[in-house]
């Protein structure tokens, strides 16, 4: 499987949240902070950039993603997160979500998880 971003308005993301709420998570990140490189060896994670802007680096590529980015990471993508914005609010669904609590792998340490 590939990695792939796409930008959906707020109308069609009401539709992506009735389908997926309750199977996901909230995560605010700030700027200048180096987070850490994961990886899910079990579980495919499809992010959703609520609010702010900033990059994605999957196996090493980075793609720029801002409000309404809509990211697919397969299992075994290396993956970590920069923001440009002071703050960036991302929702995190993972599948199968059976599997996320023994599924997260640190790939490069960063200076926050």
């Amino acid at each position: 499987m590939m990695e792939s971003i796409v930008q959906i308005d707020k109308e069609n993301y009401k539709i992506f949240y009735e389908l997926v709420k309750g199977q996901m998570e909230s995560q605010f990140l700030k700027k200048d902070i180096e987070y850490y490189t994961v990886m899910h060896k079990k579980t495919n994670q499809i992010s959703y950039v609520f609010s702010g802007e900033g990059f994605i680096i999957m196996n090493d590529k980075q793609y720029k993603i801002k409000e309404g980015s809509l990211i697919f990471i397969p299992k075994n993508t290396a993956h970590s997160f920069v923001v440009n914005s002071e703050k960036m609010n991302v929702f995190h669904f993972h599948d199968p979500k059976d599997y996320l609590d023994n599924d997260i792998f640190v790939v490069k340490e960063g200076n926050h998880g």
